[in-house]
Formats: structure tokens, sequence, C-alpha cells
């Protein structure tokens, strides 16, 4: 894998196949958020719920960087 654009279009691959799954993880998360009771909308620090939300935020920050990233 010497030649320059074969190497290009694996990266670009590669970062591609990152880029669907982190997105259908998020999706994942969103889902399990959303599976909290949502009549209690007040929920602690320390609830399940707020650390999903925190690492959804994270992987949502992560997609926008994939997704400007350059190979």
């Amino acid at each position: 894998m010497n030649d320059p654009t074969v190497v290009k279009e694996y990266r670009k691959a590669k970062l591609l196949a990152a880029t669907s799954a982190i997105e259908i993880a998020i999706i994942a998360m969103e889902d399990l958020i959303n599976d909290y009771d949502r009549e209690n909308t007040h929920f602690s620090g320390g609830h399940p719920r707020q650390g999903h939300a925190s690492t959804l935020r994270q992987m949502q920050q992560i997609n926008k960087a994939l997704k400007r990233a350059r190979v």
C-alpha cells in the first residue's frame, strides 16, 4: 500500500466506517435516555440518565470532529 491514492481511499473508508458506527451508537444512546420515565423530569446528578446524557454529548462532539476530519 505505497500508492498515496490507495492509502487515502483506505483511510477515507475507515473514517466513514467510524462515523457511521458512532452515529448508530448516538441513536442507541438517545433511545436509552428517552426510555427513562418522562414524567420524572428531575433527575439527580448521580442518576444513570445524567451519566448517559453526558456520554451522549461526548459522542456527539466526537461525531462532529469525525465529520470535519480530513485524511
